[in-house]
């Protein structure tokens, strides 16, 4: 039983381990398979392990040297041989100048590929490089691109320009251009063939034969000439013109043109004098005139666009504006200096530019100014301020002010001085006409206060009024309070002196009226009138009868109109 199942363990480790490698080289054949038709896949589009050198045998030139315009190169490949399936090749020239260009060539027959190259008039010249690419119907690349020919380019025709002597393209109006023209019959070093030139120049603004004018005629066949490039014939700026030479071959009858450029520049604006700022120091909401002049080559006065810009002592922009042209090239604006901006030093930058966007600019300077607040007048309790004043003890003193800065008042104070040298100083925001400082007279001494008014603006610049100004008071009296410890005493005697006096007089009139009503009628008053009516008086006395009470009320009668006759009293005592 053990030895079996040994053998069935065995047998079954036997099957797996077939089965893994019968995987494992299915496996390997498929990922063969994958390869090889990748391989093939990528190889029809470009086979590059198999491709072959072009042989030199296969490139056909005429030539290795040849002159600018009036010669040509021509170059043959011969597929016949190494490349049966070739379609189409390009030709690449490396030249001297380290540039590149492509040429497709021209298939003349089944096998035969053909390009005829004709150097331009400014082709670089020296030893230039060339190359060929070939490839099949699919455009798969056929060849491995190690194979070089070489020619070399030669000119029969140089021009050089100069400027103050020194070789120079460039120029402005006024200047004057030298040009050095060589033209020469060169040969070939193997070959008999000679040139005969003749040559026109002109000056043009184009190469395009259909569409160039042509600005300026000079003289034929000359080597050397000079030109004053002058706003009549060269009108634009920034732009290259050039000088063609015409050449003409009296051999072959052959006529190129070359072209050699130069440019003519712009002239920028010229600010032909100092910013002038008028004037150049000023406060605040004032204004000032800046002023400059300026010229240009090309462009007119009228024409040209002069801008100020004005920056404050902070950097930050306030105005910019366009120059007003006045004639002779002055240019004029005014401007104005805001109130809010702050005082100090600012910049002011002068940019001229013309119609060709060439510039020029200058800088220039101004001292801005703080405007110093004004005190218009002041008053105390009322007073005006050119008036001695004089306030007692325990009144208030009541500033109002009447003041005005350009930039704003921050603030007004009141500053006090006594005889002793001490001060009460107090201050308050500035809030219009209707602010008021009041000092109560108990928080000074009395005597005379001398004053002292500051006005404060919003930059902290200060006007004051002070005691030797013509405009302030000299000082304050303050008046000191002297009965304020007598008063009660005096309200006690002035009451009871007014008491005393008052007892006497009712007494008097009690006794008065008592001795009165006791009185005998004397026969003698009742014979005196009275001069005027007199209103009856009610007199109290003891109760008696009607008779005597009429009695009596005509002796008092009596006796009151003897008293008003100025009777003396003293009769009247002896009649009693």
């Amino acid at each position: 039983m053990v030895k079996n199942r040994h053998k069935i363990i065995f047998l079954f480790s036997f099957i797996l381990f077939g089965f893994c490698l019968n995987s494992i080289l299915i496996s390997v054949n498929d990922f063969q398979t994958i390869d090889y038709y990748e391989d093939n896949e990528i190889e029809g589009f470009k086979n590059l392990k198999f491709a072959a050198a072009l042989n030199y045998s296969d490139i056909i030139q005429n030539a290795t040297t040849i002159y600018r315009l009036f010669d040509s190169i021509n170059f043959t490949i011969d597929t016949s041989y190494d490349f049966p399936d070739a379609d189409q090749i390009t030709m690449e020239i490396q030249f001297s100048n380290k540039s590149i260009r492509n040429y497709d060539m021209d298939n003349v027959t089944t096998s035969d590929f053909y390009y005829e190259y004709i150097p331009e008039y400014d082709a670089p010249l020296g030893f230039q490089k060339v190359s060929f690419y070939i490839y099949n119907d699919t455009q798969t690349l056929l060849n491995n691109h190690t194979t070089y020919t070489n020619f070399t380019i030669k000119t029969n025709c140089m021009a050089n320009f100069f400027l103050d002597g020194l070789l120079s393209t460039e120029y402005y109006i006024n200047d004057t251009l030298e040009a050095e023209l060589i033209v020469n019959n060169f040969n070939y070093d193997n070959d008999s063939k000679t040139y005969e030139f003749q040559w026109d120049l002109t000056i043009v603004d184009s190469m395009d034969e259909a569409t160039q004018n042509n600005l300026l005629d000079l003289k034929s066949n000359v080597n050397y000439f000079t030109l004053l490039i002058d706003n009549e014939t060269f009108q634009q700026v920034n732009k290259i013109y050039y000088l063609k030479v015409n050449m003409t071959d009296e051999t072959s009858g052959k006529n190129a043109a070359a072209y050699f450029p130069f440019n003519i520049k712009n002239s920028n604006p010229i600010i032909t004098s100092e910013i002038d700022l008028s004037p150049d120091e000023l406060f605040r909401t004032e204004e000032f005139v800046v002023s400059v002049n300026v010229t240009d080559l090309e462009t007119a006065a009228d024409e040209l666009t002069i801008t100020a810009e004005v920056q404050d002592s902070e950097g930050q922009d306030i105005d910019e504006k366009i120059l007003g042209h006045r004639g002779d090239n002055l240019f004029t604006i005014g401007f104005s200096i805001p109130s809010n901006r702050p005082a100090g030093t600012y910049r002011v930058t002068v940019t001229a530019m013309d119609k060709n966007n060439g510039n020029d600019s200058k800088l220039a300077y101004l001292d801005v100014k703080n405007n110093f607040p004004e005190i218009h007048n002041y008053k105390i309790n009322g007073l005006s301020m050119n008036q001695s004043i004089s306030v007692f003890y325990g009144r208030s003193l009541v500033f109002s002010f009447n003041v005005s800065d350009k930039e704003g008042v921050s603030s007004v104070k009141v500053a006090l001085l006594n005889e002793n040298d001490e001060w009460f100083n107090i201050t308050r925001e500035y809030k219009g006409e209707d602010t008021e400082i009041t000092i109560r007279t108990q928080d000074l001494i009395s005597g005379i206060w001398y004053i002292y008014i500051y006005v404060i603006d919003i930059d902290g610049a200060v006007t004051s009024l002070i005691d030797d100004y013509d405009m302030a008071p000299q000082g304050i009296t303050i008046v000191p309070d002297v009965l304020s410890n007598y008063i009660p005493w005096i309200v006690f005697i002035s009451g009871l002196s007014i008491g005393v006096l008052i007892g006497i007089g009712i007494i008097y009139t009690y006794f008065k009226l008592k001795i009165i009503g006791i009185q005998p009628v004397s026969a003698e008053k009742k014979t005196i009138q009275s001069k005027k009516p007199i209103k009856k008086k009610k007199v109290k006395t003891k109760k008696i009868d009607e008779d005597s009470k009429k009695k009596e009320t005509v002796e008092v009668k009596h006796e009151e109109a003897e008293e008003k006759e100025g009777l003396p009293k003293r009769k009247i005592r002896r009649k009693l």
